[in-house]
């Protein structure tokens, strides 16, 4: 599943579990005291065995008129479990999150979960991304821009310069005069330019 854009920048390692032999009211109460939507299910050896998540409370066991506190974490959970590599490719693990209808995946190394990767944060992450990459383009548009502006300034000065240089050919005192007034013009704008930048 190697590719481009790895998920490695968009996993949480933060992962709330839950064994599957405790009640779903345990359960919740970590959910709500980590405050998180999902808790990682594990069996005695620490393997994932499932997720449970606030959407299976609300419809295994609230909408079942259930007592969550007779309700074990095994018998509400979603299982089996769909789990990927650290090395999964981000733009596989959203069309497997689409395709399974899935917000959520461990992530497991060994059978045991190294961290969770949650569709919700990675668009949020990828807009970062993208922001950065809006400040990096605005810098070169304006560093462009300062590169223009210095280019015209310069090609303005060259034409002057040109000029001067024909009238003072002429050799005559006026156009001298002409030469200075035309120099410090070129100066001026050359300041004007400079500190702008």
């Amino acid at each position: 599943m190697k590719g481009n854009a790895m998920i490695t920048p968009h996993i949480s390692r933060n992962v709330a579990t839950v064994s599957s032999d405790e009640c779903v009211c345990t359960a919740a109460v970590r959910l709500r005291d980590e405050g998180v939507g999902c808790l990682v299910v594990l069996d005695d050896d620490g393997e994932v065995t499932g997720m449970l998540t606030d959407r299976d409370l609300a419809l295994r066991v609230v909408a079942a008129d259930r007592d969550p506190n007779h309700v074990r974490v095994a018998d509400a959970k979603t299982s089996p479990p769909v789990v990927i590599s650290e090395d999964a490719d981000l733009d596989d693990v959203i069309a497997l999150m689409r395709a399974r209808g899935i917000r959520r995946i461990p992530i497991c190394e060994d059978g045991k979960p190294v961290g969770l990767v949650a569709l919700d944060d990675a668009p949020r992450t990828l807009a970062g991304e993208v922001r950065d990459l809006g400040r990096g383009a605005g810098t070169k548009v304006r560093k462009a821009r300062r590169r223009a502006r210095y280019e015209r300034v310069r090609h303005e000065a060259e034409e002057l310069l040109e000029e001067m240089y024909r009238r003072l050919a002429l050799g005559n005192w006026y156009a001298r005069e002409a030469f200075l007034d035309r120099l410090d013009e070129v100066r001026d704008r050359l300041r004007i330019s400079s500190s702008e930048d």
